[in-house]
């Protein structure tokens, strides 16, 4: 396919979080979402190369 870009992927509602594996920032929705509303998703590319 093509190049897989590492994501970080933060929720925001009554639970803040911050996941870099897709999977499971849909775990945390499907389990939090009914009681964290409103939630926002922020999902930003990482740049292994840029020092932190």
């Amino acid at each position: 396919m093509g190049v897989k870009v590492p994501l970080r992927i933060k929720i925001v509602g009554c639970l803040d979080v911050v996941v870099e594996d897709p999977e499971k920032a849909l775990k945390v929705l499907l389990l939090g979402l009914d009681s964290c509303s409103p939630t926002r998703i922020y999902i930003e590319e990482v740049n292994p190369l840029k020092a932190s």
